[in-house]
Parts: C-alpha cells; sequence; structure tokens
C-alpha cells in the first residue's frame, strides 16, 4: 500500500511540472487566435510557396535529465506541404499558443537546387537563399477577459516588392484599403459607425412595414372618395 501511494504521488508530481511551466495569460486576460487570409490577383510562376506548420509542447523530463532543464524538455515539430498560391487559391493561416503556420516564398531557381523539403526550409531559415522569406501572418493576442471575440480575422494582399526582388504582403481593412501602420491587429475596420446586420434587418423590416401601411391607407382612402362621388343625388321638389 505505501509504494502505490508512492507511485501516485510522483505521477501527480510529473503531472504538475508542465502545467506550472505552461504559464497562462497575465490575470485578467485571455487568449484569442489571431486568423489570417492572405488574397492575390496575380499568379507567381517564378516563384515556390511552402505551407510550413510550426507546434511545440512542453514534454516531461527525459529519463536521468534535470527536470529545471527546460531546454532539454521542449518538443518541436515541423510540418511542409507545397502550397499552390493564386487568385482563386488564399492562403489561410491559424495559430495557437505553441503552434504557428508560415508561408515561405522562394524563387524557384533557387528552389530546385534543394529536392528535400526539410533542407529547402531550413536554408530558408538559416538565410542562405537569395530572395527568399517567410511570412507568419497569424499569432495569438492577450485581450481583456470582457472582450467577447473569440478570434480576431485579419487579410493581406500581395503586391510586388518596390525593389522588384520578391512579394510584399499588405495588410488590409475590411474595405481592402491598406492599412497604416502602429494600427493593432483586430482593429483594420474603416473608422466611423457601425452597422450590425441585425440592426439592418431592423431597419428593412421597419421601412417595409411603414411602406405597407402607406399603401393600406391611400387604397382604403380612394375607396372612401370614389363611394363619395358615386351616392346618388336627391332630386329636389318643385
Amino acid at each position: 500500500m505505501p509504494r502505490l501511494t508512492l507511485h501516485a504521488a510522483s505521477l501527480l508530481l510529473l503531472a504538475a511540472i508542465p502545467i506550472r511551466a505552461d504559464v497562462g495569460p497575465p490575470q485578467g486576460t485571455k487568449y484569442i487566435p489571431v486568423n489570417a487570409e492572405v488574397v492575390t490577383g496575380s499568379e507567381f510562376p517564378e516563384f515556390v510557396f511552402l505551407e510550413v506548420h510550426h507546434s511545440s509542447y512542453f514534454g516531461p523530463p527525459r529519463y536521468g535529465a534535470d527536470p529545471k532543464d527546460t531546454e532539454h524538455r521542449t518538443r518541436n515539430d515541423r510540418t511542409i506541404n507545397r502550397f499552390d498560391f493564386g487568385p482563386r487559391r488564399p492562403f489561410k493561416a491559424s495559430a495557437g499558443r505553441r503552434s504557428s503556420t508560415g508561408l515561405y516564398v522562394i524563387p524557384k531557381a533557387a528552389a530546385v537546387k534543394y529536392p528535400d523539403l526539410d533542407q529547402l526550409v531550413t536554408a530558408v531559415e538559416a538565410k542562405e537563399i537569395p530572395g527568399a522569406s517567410r511570412h507568419f501572418f497569424a499569432q495569438v493576442k492577450i485581450v481583456p477577459v470582457s472582450d467577447p471575440r473569440l478570434e480576431i480575422k485579419v487579410r493581406y494582399r500581395t503586391e510586388l516588392a518596390p525593389n522588384g526582388d520578391g512579394i510584399a504582403f499588405i495588410r488590409v481593412n475590411n474595405a481592402g484599403q491598406p492599412v497604416p501602420d502602429g494600427v493593432p491587429l483586430g482593429e483594420e475596420e474603416i473608422s466611423g459607425p457601425k452597422l450590425s446586420l441585425r440592426w439592418l434587418i431592423f431597419g428593412l423590416a421597419f421601412a417595409a412595414y411603414f411602406a405597407a401601411l402607406g399603401i393600406w391607407w391611400f387604397r382604403r382612402s380612394g375607396k372612401k372618395a370614389a363611394c363619395v362621388v358615386s351616392l346618388p343625388q336627391k332630386e329636389s321638389s318643385p
């Protein structure tokens, strides 16, 4: 019995270590994901696009290792896929606290030199390929607990880089206009009064009601006038 109790206590201790290390947001705040969509109106046959998903998790200590050695307890995974980016094929990215998805842009002439995708991504991350770039559009944002949003959606469009070398990604608002520098994520909407769908429906229904009421009143008034005109006139006696 004591041996069983000691074993259970050890399991609880191991389970508590990662929980303690994975610290949550500050008090009164929460995490929400920032999900992104990247659209383009052009084809880019001279580039190769890769969708690279990174994830990490805080695992238990390795056998014989110091439990406080957090560097060797972090596990990292990477998934690489080719992505056919184009006008009808937008790139969508989502992120979590320990995961992210990036779009890697590599000149095709340089990409053919790396038949292995893992080696190609490693070369891009080491900045060994001129003209190659990587972009992480999604992230996680800390907001007050009172914030009703479950996610933040951002949108990007493409342009040729000013120097003609590569592709530039421009963050845009809900009208497709570029967002000025310094505007926080999630506040890209055009400033001014916001008209929600609920109030729009209410306004249309209100207008339709009064239009129907006006038509009914007009027809009713027309019938009364017709009755007055058609009433027979009494003949006066001589």
